[in-house]
Order: C-alpha cells, then sequence, then structure tokens
C-alpha cells in the first residue's frame, strides 16, 4: 500500500491532479507519478481519506457569478469542554455529517481532544467528516488589513477574499453534507462564529441552529434577540427598525469579542475569546 492509500501523516489529503495543474494559485505540490494524485497542504484541509477526490467541498471551490441560496439548516457549536464522546453526541442528535473548524489555531491547550489530528480521527471513527477552514473563517487574522484600531474589524475580514473563498466552499459541501461550523466557545454569542460568520450567511441561509451544551437549538433569530437584550437595545422603537438595532448590538459584541493581539489587547477581556 502506497502513501496515497495509505493517506499522508500530516493528515492532508489528495486531490485531482488534472484539476491542481489548472489552478497552479494553489501551490499544489505534485507527485513523481502523474496518475497519482498529489496533497493538499496541511493549512489548507485536512480530511479523511475515505472521501473520494472530487468531493466538490474538499476541492479548491467553483467560481459562482452570483451566490446560490443555500437549502437547509446550518448549525454551529463550541465544544467548550466536552468529553469526545459526548461532542459527538450533541453531533449525531442533530444529524450533523461533517465538521468545519473555524479555529484560527485548531488546538486547544486545556482540552487536547479538540487538537485537531485527535479530533479528526475522533469524528471520523464516529462517521462524521472533518474540514479546516480556520484560514477562511478564524477569528484571529493574518492579513494586516483585517486590523482596524488594534483589534480584527469583522466588517473588513467578511469583505476579503479569504472569507468569500470559505463561503463557496461553504455552500459545496453543503450540497452533500449537513455541517456544523466548530469553535471552542460554549455560548456562540461569545464567539467570532456568529458575531463574524453567522451574521452574513444569515444573508445566504434561511435556517441557521446554535447547538448548545444541552443540546438544545437556538435559532439565529433567538440568537439575534438575546443579543438585543445584552446590549440594552431589546425595546422596540418607533424610529429605529430591529435590523438597525441589531447592526448597533453586532458592533457592541464585536468591540467585546474581537480578536486583540497581546500587544494591543493588554489583558483579554472577560469575554475575549480563548481557543478561537
Amino acid at each position: 500500500m502506497d502513501a496515497f492509500e495509505k493517506g499522508h501523516a500530516d493528515g492532508s489529503r489528495a486531490i485531482d491532479v488534472d484539476f491542481a495543474r489548472r489552478h497552479p494559485e494553489d501551490e499544489v505540490r505534485f507527485s513523481s507519478t502523474p496518475s497519482r494524485p498529489a496533497p493538499l497542504p496541511p493549512c489548507v484541509l485536512m480530511a479523511p481519506v475515505r472521501w473520494l477526490a472530487g468531493d466538490p467541498w474538499l476541492s479548491p471551490p467553483r467560481a459562482f457569478a452570483t451566490m446560490p441560496p443555500m437549502s437547509g439548516p446550518l448549525y454551529t457549536i463550541g465544544h467548550s469542554n466536552h468529553s469526545s464522546e459526548a461532542f459527538v453526541g450533541l453531533l449525531r442528535q442533530h444529524g450533523v455529517t461533517a465538521v468545519a473548524d473555524v479555529r484560527s489555531a485548531p488546538h486547544s491547550a486545556y482540552n487536547p481532544q479538540f487538537n485537531r489530528e485527535t479530533l479528526a480521527t475522533a469524528l471520523t471513527s464516529a462517521g462524521i467528516a472533518y474540514v479546516f477552514l480556520g484560514r477562511e473563517f478564524g477569528a484571529r487574522r493574518e492579513e494586516a488589513e483585517s486590523y482596524v484600531d488594534g483589534r480584527v474589524d469583522f466588517g473588513v475580514v467578511a469583505a476579503g477574499g479569504l472569507f468569500h473563498t470559505g463561503r463557496l466552499r461553504l455552500q459545496q459541501g453543503r450540497e452533500r453534507y449537513t455541517i456544523a461550523l466548530m469553535c471552542a466557545e460554549r455560548d456562540p454569542l461569545e464567539c467570532h462564529r456568529s458575531g463574524m460568520i453567522c451574521r452574513r450567511l444569515a444573508r445566504d441561509i434561511e435556517e441557521i441552529q446554535h447547538i448548545r451544551a444541552d443540546g438544545t437549538l437556538e435559532t439565529q433569530a433567538e440568537l439575534e434577540d438575546r443579543l438585543l437584550r445584552a446590549a440594552g437595545l431589546e425595546t422596540a422603537d418607533l424610529f429605529r427598525s430591529r435590523e438597525a438595532r441589531l447592526d448597533d448590538a453586532w458592533r457592541w459584541l464585536e468591540r467585546r469579542i474581537a480578536w486583540r493581539p497581546p500587544a494591543a489587547s493588554g489583558n483579554r477581556s472577560a469575554l475575549q475569546p480563548a481557543d478561537d
């Protein structure tokens, strides 16, 4: 059995070589045997080897002239300090078949069961697919232009090319999988998966459900109601629409949870994510 059939030690998987040659910008390494696919760099993607080459979610995204509407529910979940068994149980409870990891750094000092390699193995054993989308959707950004006044600006990130690539990959993945976006925080209101990602995805996805630690679901509308209360903007205003109040509430939340590099942030606030 060769390296392709066994998979790669770094967890990367193979893609179609012909596709890669048509897309040299992806910087795919080619194998010396043309008939064998070459692995994607580990920073782009890790997935079970049993997934088929050519899967639309695993390959570089197709370009759409406009974003097609996304059908079916999208879930989010925070791994918190769950055991692997409890975490898989939550996913199965809601019919999730794939996890998209949106942590910038897919490792946890306090919960090593959610280190990228360990988590991917556990999910694969449970028949649940795993893909890393931290480069596209992560809260800690490498691009200098994403930082405004010493912190990540969610609007700037969402307008960027990597975020758009993430949306395309998510769209393609949802053609075949029921996906949960995963980050570390137990409460989605304390995490960029709501403040940066789902706020924008809600324009294309009719149903977003947040899986809570006890297995209950919180809809995006219910989360937004909770956000308005937390920001002190829940009272209906004759002169301001709900959408306008929500815009203010999302900005309020962003100021509290957006990543600040240590030199700019000093001590982390109570709401500042620890693993994102």
